[in-house]
């Protein structure tokens, strides 16, 4: 195992009795509510809802960006709650690849550079320019190193922010609906990117409000709404084998 956070026997996720509740005036809003998950290596989760059904705090949650207000995010067999500063930084910046809807890349700056910016945090790399460029050969863009966002289609720029995710060779990837603004091609291209992630030993969790393309491709589909899971299923693919 490459994290050397927990142990090998442990899920490499585990939520237990997760509760991420907000004040909004009067009101208090109850985002995620007792939540009980696992998530094991090699394995596609898409986690389906709503808007406001609690998606993307549960991502956050998993990443590390946000605190619970009760219960336990648990990695390998330790709390989140429990890292130090330094592990926390460590654990977002090189075992957690985040992949956002709104691709999240500097207008003014290149592919290659956009993906450099992963190794702005965490340990130091000194190849880090190859493996950006590696990374973005892999995934088809080794002619689009120099071209910038505004240049780019929107499944290429799709396909730079996965770069970015991926290049520090995370245990887990997290994304919040990565398809949500793609045509129906670029959707199954990107899908089809995040199985070939999966059968490599990572973890994907993926969001979506589109149940049909969650059942073509997860290993599990789990159902929230109003912050509460309603329903898991398997679907028998994006399992590890």
């Amino acid at each position: 195992m490459t994290t050397g956070i927990g142990t090998d026997s442990a899920p490499l996720i585990r939520v237990d009795a997760l509760r991420r509740h907000y004040r909004r005036g009067p009101q208090t809003v109850k985002a995620l509510d007792f939540l009980d998950l696992t998530v094991d290596r090699g394995e596609f989760v898409a986690v389906v809802g709503a808007s406001g059904s609690g998606k993307s705090t549960l991502l956050n949650l998993l990443a590390g960006l946000d605190t619970p207000t009760d219960g336990a995010v648990l990695v390998e067999g330790r709390r989140l709650a429990d890292f130090s500063r330094g592990e926390l930084a460590t654990y977002r910046a090189s075992h957690v690849g985040i992949i956002f809807q709104s691709f999240q890349l500097i207008p003014h700056w290149t592919s290659l550079e956009n993906v450099d910016l992963a190794f702005c945090f965490g340990p130091k790399a000194p190849d880090r320019r190859a493996r950006a460029r590696a990374m973005l050969s892999k995934l088809g863009l080794s002619d689009r190193l120099d071209h910038r966002p505004a240049d780019l289609s929107g499944g290429e720029q799709q396909r730079v922010a996965i770069a970015r995710a991926l290049v520090r060779d995370p245990d887990v990837l997290l994304a919040d609906e990565p398809t949500g603004n793609l045509d129906a091609e670029n959707s199954t291209l990107i899908m089809d990117v995040l199985t070939d992630i999966r059968r490599e030993g990572r973890a994907v969790v993926v969001t979506t409000h589109d149940v049909a393309m969650a059942e073509r491709y997860a290993g599990r589909i789990v159902s929230l709404e109003y912050g509460k899971i309603v329903g898991q299923r398997r679907s028998g693919r994006g399992v590890s084998r």
